[in-house]
C-alpha cells in the first residue's frame, strides 16, 4: 500500500485566473512565473502551495507593485519551496497557510498576517465587490 506524506503531496499553485490589473501566468516545469505589468493585479487561484524544489517567482514593474493571490479552494496552502518577487505579495485562504522548514520567501517587503481580502485590497488601492471572499488566513511578503 502507498501512503503519501503531506510534502509529497503539495503542488505548484493551480488554476490561476488574473481577476484584476494585468499579469500572464506561465508554467514550466516545476516553475512558475507570473509577469505583472499593471501596479497592482488580483489572481484567484483554486489552490496555491509551493512543494520543495519548485518555485513561484513574481516579476513586478516595481517595488511598489502589488499583487494579491486568492485561494478559492478547499485545501491550506503549503509553502516548502521558493517564492520570490520583485514587488508586494498578499496570499490570502481562508483554509491556513504554512510555511515549511526548507520554504524560502524573498520578496521586498514582509508582514500583516491575519487581514482580510478586503481590508488588504482597501490599503493597496483595489476595488472590492460585496461578494468577495474574507480570508481568515493572510501573509504578506
Amino acid at each position: 500500500m502507498f501512503m503519501a506524506t503531506t510534502a509529497e503531496l503539495v503542488a505548484a499553485p493551480v488554476d490561476g485566473v488574473v481577476t484584476g490589473g494585468a499579469a500572464e501566468i506561465i508554467q514550466k516545469g516545476s516553475a512558475i512565473s507570473i509577469h505583472q505589468t499593471s501596479d497592482r493585479a488580483i489572481i484567484d487561484w483554486k489552490g496555491f502551495s509551493i512543494g520543495a524544489g519548485e518555485r513561484v517567482d513574481f516579476s513586478q514593474p516595481t517595488a511598489r507593485a502589488a499583487v494579491l493571490n486568492r485561494v478559492t479552494g478547499s485545501e491550506a496552502s503549503d509553502i516548502r519551496g521558493t517564492l520570490t518577487a520583485s514587488g508586494r505579495v498578499f496570499l490570502m485562504n481562508p483554509n491556513g497557510i504554512v510555511i515549511g522548514a526548507s520554504g524560502v520567501i524573498d520578496t521586498t517587503r514582509s508582514s500583516l498576517p491575519g487581514k482580510t481580502s478586503r481590508s488588504v485590497a482597501r490599503r493597496l488601492g483595489f476595488r472590492m465587490r460585496a461578494a468577495s471572499q474574507r480570508g481568515r488566513a493572510t501573509w504578506f511578503w
